[in-house]
């Protein structure tokens, strides 16, 4: 028999054992194994979450408590004042609790006699859905102290009584819309998981699922496992399919926590690997056989390989692999030069790595220094502001004081917010600078106009956050003396670029300044001493972002007009949301 024949032969039955072993060990061994990780895995999923949800659940719990009180809501629903003057105090109420906490989106109030009253965190959002929802459901609501519920569409309602404790009574109820995304985020119930995870109340209701897990399984699983509050995993058939149940409670509270798991699905991994295991024993054993004709034609070919390789190298392309994985000297002489190539790829790694560390800690460092002075406003400004408020307050201009308090907060919340953005859209950059500009018209008075001309599609476009302010900013504070400023902003597309302008009626930037602007390198050390630092912060931000692509350009007719013009690449801040 020749050597060839023996050697095909050889093959052959060693793969044959090959193949056999592992179709025994992923019959049994693996499947096991599997078995037991993932029960433990989904025990301790739900373990952990049983824990989340009675932490979670008792801090809204007793934050809705929290807030009620600290309004003093009860007093106002047991309290004997008209009916219209009731409303307005419980609903503003009701939507002071839902602007300090961010889990309550809308809460409807009920006094004892049946009234309904709603509050918002949304001036948008109706109160008539809610509101029928709590009235068709009173009887039940009554019924429980503290409960939680979801209707058809999934949304989540906390119920609980409202008492005024001095003296000790009840005076009403509350339900609180809650935000189940929110609330699922802090549960870690948005994360993927096997099966489907479901959470329910003490009243046996479904409250949240994640994945896929049907009403008519829990209604199985409920009459499954009973009344016992011990934690279970065990494998079941639900509707002619076998699943793998994973149960655990908190007998304090009366959460479950409800995993089910197709077993199917448990044990794709155990049955995908070892059909992956056979496949590749297959695989092998033809290569083998494969291999067994070319054995003899493997000499010259590794030294042409490893020759093709070495000429790869010294061209530069230090990742090329040689094949050659022989035990003669062949394969000694292509360890070596595995061994230099690795040693030359470090080598250049290392050079490129401190090249990239150093130019990304400088860009760190400026753009850590400019958010830094963009998110600082004049203390001068703020307390303008606050005079202005005590002004009006002293004048009994109370709806004036409302929208110049509300305007104010918006303003510096979006100011603090902001400052960790690189980009944003133009609409937002424009809705920012028309609450500055309304802010500043009543704090000084100023008769100050904003003429805008953006056309509709292109409020989308990205722009560098905090772009358009500072050059209104510098417009209002520095733009001459006229009593009445008029300020500009337009923009345009130009093909894929965005063209955007400033202009005011001042026309008091020197020629000096304008170049002194221009010339201006990257500063490590800005600060707000610096002259025309607006200026100079938006130019050098463009060059940051942009590095080339990008340009300012400054025009100033002495006395007339000042106009800023930013050429910036179009691109749609929707499809770059994710981006910082």
């Amino acid at each position: 028999m020749k050597l060839r024949v023996k050697m095909l032969i050889t093959y052959l039955v060693a793969s044959g054992m090959v193949l056999l072993m592992i179709g025994i060990y992923g019959g049994t061994v693996l499947r096991q194994t599997v078995l037991t990780d993932k029960t433990e895995g989904y025990h301790t999923y739900t373990r952990q979450l049983c824990t989340s949800t009675k932490l979670v659940m008792a801090d809204i719990e007793q934050s809705l408590f929290n807030l009620y009180q600290s309004v003093a809501l009860a007093e106002t629903l047991d309290s004997d004042m008209a009916v219209q003057i009731k409303r307005l105090e419980v609903e503003q109420q009701l939507r002071t609790m839902c602007q300090n906490n961010s889990y309550f989106t809308s809460i409807v109030a009920a006094d004892l006699s049946g009234t309904v009253y709603f509050g918002t965190r949304s001036v948008t959002e109706s109160s008539k859905p809610m509101s029928t929802w709590v009235q068709k459901r009173m009887n039940k609501l009554n019924e429980e102290f503290t409960l939680w519920l979801a209707d058809e569409n999934g949304d989540i309602y906390l119920k609980k009584t409202v008492c005024d404790l001095s003296p000790l009574k009840d005076t009403g109820l509350l339900v609180a819309w809650v935000d189940s995304t929110q609330l699922k985020s802090t549960l870690g119930l948005d994360a993927e998981t096997d099966g489907g995870t479901g959470i329910l109340t003490k009243q046996g209701n479904l409250l949240l699922t994640v994945g896929v897990l049907k009403e008519v399984q829990v209604q199985l699983i409920k009459e499954n496992i009973g009344d016992t509050y011990l934690p279970i995993s065990r494998e079941i058939e639900l509707e002619g399919e076998r699943y793998w149940l994973t149960v655990n409670s908190d007998n304090r509270y009366g959460w479950r926590i409800v995993h089910l798991v197709p077993l199917a699905e448990m044990l794709a991994v155990s049955n995908a690997v070892a059909k992956a295991c056979v496949i590749s024993g297959i695989i092998a054993a033809l290569i083998a056989v494969i291999l067994g004709f070319l054995m003899t034609h493997t000499l010259t070919s590794n030294v042409r390989r490893l020759l093709a390789a070495m000429t790869e190298v010294s061209a530069g392309n230090f990742d090329v692999e040689s094949g050659v994985h022989e035990n003669d000297e062949i394969g000694e002489l292509a360890d070596r030069f595995r061994w230099m190539q690795g040693r030359l790829r470090e080598s250049t790694a290392q050079i490129v790595q401190r090249a990239t560390e150093k130019q990304q800690a400088e860009y760190e460092m400026l753009e850590l220094k400019y958010r830094s002075l963009q998110a600082q406003i004049s203390p001068h400004f703020i307390c303008n502001i606050l005079a202005s408020i005590n002004s009006l307050a002293l004048m009994g201009k109370g709806q004036d004081v409302s929208r110049l308090s509300v305007d104010a907060s918006q303003y510096l919340r979006d100011n603090m917010g902001g400052a960790e953005k690189k980009y944003t859209s133009l609409r937002a950059e424009i809705s920012y600078v028309n609450e500055y500009i309304s802010i500043y018209r009543a704090v000084y008075g100023d008769e100050n106009s904003l003429t805008l001309d953006v056309p509709q599609e292109l409020l989308d476009g990205r722009v560098p956050n905090m772009l358009l302010q500072p050059l209104v900013e510098n417009a209002l504070v520095h733009g001459g003396n006229e009593e009445a400023r008029s300020i500009g902003i337009s923009a345009r597309r130009v093909e894929d670029r965005l063209v955007l302008s400033v202009t005011d009626n001042g026309g008091v930037i020197s020629p000096q300044v304008i170049e002194a602007i221009r010339q201006a390198n990257i500063n490590y050390t800005l600060t707000r001493k610096m002259k025309g630092f607006g200026l100079r912060c938006v130019l050098q931000r463009l060059r940051l972002l942009y590095a080339e692509d990008q340009s300012l350009e400054i025009q100033c007719i002495p006395g007339k007009e000042s106009r800023i013009q930013i050429d910036i690449p179009w691109q749609c801040y929707v499809c770059k949301e994710n981006e910082p």
